[in-house]
């Protein structure tokens, strides 16, 4: 499969970020009426970003509520050709007043019908930011849920300067009309595995030297697969990440000493559900000899510091 090349440079801004900035800032105030008038003027003609204006205007209609124009703003975009997951329309906290709704339970349904065939039809694809020699270490680096990697490479590109192949693999997994996710642990690892098989036939990357990366969703996937020895990493870095409690507590010390990974675990000062979970269980695996180093990152919330690559270079280069 070709890799779709990029050269590291700055972030390229993905689509929608100045009106996703101010709607989450209008939510987190409470000013629905005020995110509804923002958005009655955005009709995006990308399909995706279309369902994405949608599914914020039946949260704040849900939120205001006004339930039969919540599912009418969702129907309407049923007949548009869109779609959304099941999870997020089932267990977005906005949308709880309308579960149970047999209008909703029909939209939903049509929705699982359109990602079902939509995942039959997906191919697997990447991007790839490459160092001047080969084969390279390779840093694998996972989106988060309802991500892609057209959004994830530009933050880890930069190590491709210190010379790491960056790779940004999109999930089998659809989580919407653009991004994925890796909540199904099986899917991930086959994902994963057939990602650094390719890259490792090539002679592209070296796979003795493997450092698989996440943000949240995919936080918590890189680190379950290298901490239960599913993928042979050598580091971990996890973002805005934490592992499930039932992998947490099927994990045991033979397990861990023969994935052996070391572990990066970047936390957001502003992040409070995310830090209740890593910081006890950064602790749980350093007592049982895992090598863990925990930074919170000052000021930042859910989302992935702008110092991304210079943490991660820095780490590696103190030994990890």
């Amino acid at each position: 499969m070709p890799d779709e090349r990029q050269t590291p440079g700055p972030p390229v801004p993905p689509p929608l970020t100045n009106v996703r900035a101010q709607v989450f800032t209008l939510h987190a105030r409470g000013a629905w009426s005020e995110a509804l008038a923002l958005l009655a003027p955005i009709r995006p003609a990308d399909p995706a970003e279309a369902a994405t204006v949608i599914f914020w205007r039946a949260c704040f209609l849900t939120l205001l509520g006004r339930r039969q124009e919540a599912l009418g703003a969702l129907e309407e975009g049923l007949r548009q050709g869109l779609w959304w997951a099941e999870q997020r329309l089932r267990f977005d906290p906005d949308l709880q007043a309308l579960q149970g709704d047999p209008a909703l339970e029909a939209v939903l349904n049509e929705c699982a019908r359109r990602c079902v065939a939509a995942e039959a039809q997906f191919r697997p694809r990447r991007l790839v930011a490459a160092p001047a020699t080969r084969p390279a270490p390779l840093a694998l680096v996972l989106h988060g849920y309802d991500g892609t990697a057209e959004e994830t490479l530009p933050a880890w590109a930069p190590l491709a300067a210190q010379g790491w192949l960056v790779a940004a693999p999109q999930s089998s997994q659809l989580a919407g009309m653009a991004g994925g996710h890796w909540s199904d642990d099986a899917r991930a690892r086959a994902d994963v595995a057939h990602h650094l098989g390719e890259l490792v036939a090539e002679g592209a990357a070296d796979p003795a030297r493997l450092l698989l990366g996440g943000f949240s969703n995919g936080a918590r996937a890189a680190l379950t697969l290298a901490l239960t020895g599913a993928v042979p990493a050598s580091y971990v870095v996890s973002v805005a990440g934490a592992l499930r409690d039932e992998t947490l507590a099927a994990l045991d010390a033979s397990a861990l000493r023969a994935a052996a990974p070391r572990v990066l675990w970047l936390v957001g000062e502003r992040d409070q559900l995310v830090a209740e979970r890593a910081g006890p269980q950064a602790a749980w695996l350093a007592a049982r000899g895992v090598p863990v180093t925990v930074q919170t990152l000052p000021g930042i919330g859910h989302d992935l510091p702008p110092d991304l690559a210079a943490r991660v270079a820095a780490w590696l280069v103190a030994g990890g």
